[in-house]
């Protein structure tokens, strides 16, 4: 409002202005496909940066987590086992033989929590616990590198908008099928590959910290 109200004080100081003419100028406007100029950065950003020598074999560290998720499980069961018999072999001096029943009130249940608390301290349990620990850093730095990378891309991604189109349009906006609302001429402009053909003509460098 205040914008047509300081466009019409200025045309009245000109002669010849044509307000309604100036007021109902079409806005040169186009759209690009964000995911699609995104995913391009992305792929410079990662090939310009790539991870650290321990992080480069993103799905191996993905096995070895598994694997020791499920090596650490069995090893927790298989030595509160151990603990449960030698606990219960100890009270009823080898009498009872078979499943142990647990009741919240019996002193199997006291036997249950201690003995599950007393397998973590196995030490092929701590181990084993020891180099999960390493993978769950490992991760870490993964999500801090790709943190880092989805930042600068962000960041890149408008630089390179301006750069391009800051003296050919008004009005850049990111495609998706629901944006407009209107549109008088029924016609979107889709720069896309224009702005693919600037990313690989410019050779856009793109660094992290």
């Amino acid at each position: 409002m205040y914008s047509r109200i300081s466009i019409f004080i200025f045309c009245l100081m000109l002669a010849g202005c044509d307000l309604e003419n100036l007021l109902h100028q079409p806005l040169t406007w186009v759209v690009i496909d964000e995911r699609v100029i995104t995913e391009k950065l992305n792929n410079i950003a990662h090939r310009q940066n790539p991870y650290p020598e321990s992080l480069q074999n993103v799905e191996s560290l993905r096995e070895r987590s598994s694997t020791l998720n499920r090596q650490i499980s069995d090893l927790k069961r298989q030595a509160t086992d151990r603990c449960m018999m030698k606990k219960i072999s100890e009270k009823d001096s080898g009498s009872r033989q078979g499943p142990i029943p647990i009741h919240p009130k019996s002193p199997r249940a006291v036997y249950q929590r201690g003995c599950s608390s007393e397998a973590n301290t196995d030490p092929l349990v701590m181990e084993l616990t020891d180099k999960k620990s390493e993978i769950s850093q490992l991760y870490k730095q993964k999500n801090i590198h790709d943190k880092k990378i989805r930042e600068a891309v962000k960041s890149k991604l408008k630089c390179i908008i301006k750069e391009r189109f800051q003296n050919e349009f008004d009005l850049v906006l990111t495609k998706r099928d629901s944006m407009v609302l209107y549109n008088q001429s029924s016609m979107i402009v889709d720069v896309t590959e224009k702005l693919i053909e600037h990313i690989e003509v410019a050779e856009i460098t793109i660094t992290i910290e």
